[in-house]
């Protein structure tokens, strides 16, 4: 499980419920002990401030809305140096079925980018974007292309 904002959202949420059920148990008399004793509303905030905090980190982790285009339609030039292809998959998976190999140089329409930065075989990041090719539809990662002049 990779460290992103979901992931961090999750831990905070959960880190707010658990206060949320420990807290106001904690007593300190007038000689330093503590007393912390929290009345019914305030645990209950804490406890729907986490709940609403670790939803947010599972809807950002997961992507379940799918709200991540990065922009429409864009033309872009394959530069990929080390294989001298870009792999057009099925799915946004490095481990997904190649169903083209595109030859460095061509031109291809990439669009509907996903916002999470994903990484590949090089562990270099980037992100999968929706692309057709020669009536082909697939991903690929916009790591290997550039802007087309």
């Amino acid at each position: 499980m990779t460290l992103d904002l979901g992931v961090i959202l999750i831990f905070i949420g959960l880190f707010f419920v658990f206060i949320s059920l420990i807290y106001g148990g904690i007593s300190i008399n007038n000689i330093g002990t503590a007393n912390i004793n929290a009345s019914e509303k305030t645990r209950n905030f804490i406890r729907m401030f986490g709940i609403i905090i670790f939803a947010t980190g599972i809807i950002t982790h997961f992507n379940i809305f799918d709200i991540n285009e990065k922009f429409d339609y864009e033309e872009v030039v394959v530069t990929a140096e080390r294989s001298g292809f870009l792999a057009l998959k099925e799915k946004p998976h490095i481990s997904a079925i190649k169903i083209y190999e595109i030859s460095n140089g061509e031109t291809i329409t990439i669009f509907d980018c996903k916002w999470k930065v994903a990484r590949d075989n090089y562990n270099e990041p980037g992100h999968w974007c929706r692309c057709n090719y020669k009536n082909m539809q697939g991903w690929v990662f916009d790591r290997y292309v550039i802007r087309k002049n």
